[in-house]
């Protein structure tokens, strides 16, 4: 690249400058104790990782602070859904949702919900309504829907349909990363 030759982890350290220690994967799922880790019970993770488990309030938050520091958040969850409308850059949940942390973990458990897409958040709004949405990037080419390959994804969608995020450790709010022992 560029004239010189590098292997995946030269390239990671010596042209992005990036350690990979300094990241971490958090999920949110009542299965597990919170601030503890866990192998996330997926098929895709057949690496065995740990996932971070914390509260859905905190699971937000670190999303919501590292955006707003300057951070970027990796997304993992499912855009199998109905309501993940790529062509016309939206994702949703319609109706009301009573109970996110509930029904969250329902649709873990029962395949409603499943780790099928990777993305990239790397902004926020609200409109206004007040619906907070995140502007995520998407992996399938900036040709590929109206937005040049980006779409608005509702906090409700967010909240029901991200399995996982992974975010430098340093974008975790400090009362949290406590509580996670990090």
């Amino acid at each position: 690249y560029k004239g010189r030759t590098y292997t995946s982890h030269s390239f990671t350290e010596q042209y992005l400058g990036i350690n990979p220690d300094d990241y971490v994967e958090i999920s949110s799922y009542t299965h597990h104790p919170f601030y503890s880790r866990f192998v996330l019970e997926d098929k895709y993770n057949w690496t065995g990782d740990e996932y971070w488990n914390v509260p859905l309030s905190d699971f937000s938050a670190i999303t919501d602070m590292a955006l707003d520091n300057g951070y970027t958040v990796g997304w993992d969850g499912d855009a199998q859904d109905d309501h993940f409308d790529y062509n016309e850059g939206l994702a949703y949940m319609p109706g009301s949702i009573s109970n996110y942390t509930t029904e969250r973990q329902a649709a873990f458990e029962n395949q409603t919900t499943l780790l099928d897409h990777m993305m990239h958040i790397v902004g926020r709004t609200t409109d206004k309504q007040g619906n907070k949405w995140y502007y995520v990037k998407n992996s399938w080419g900036d040709n590929t829907n109206p937005l040049g390959g980006f779409l608005f994804m509702r906090e409700d969608y967010f909240k029901m349909r991200t399995v996982a995020i992974i975010v430098n450790k340093q974008a975790i709010p400090a009362e949290i990363r406590k509580k996670m022992g990090l």
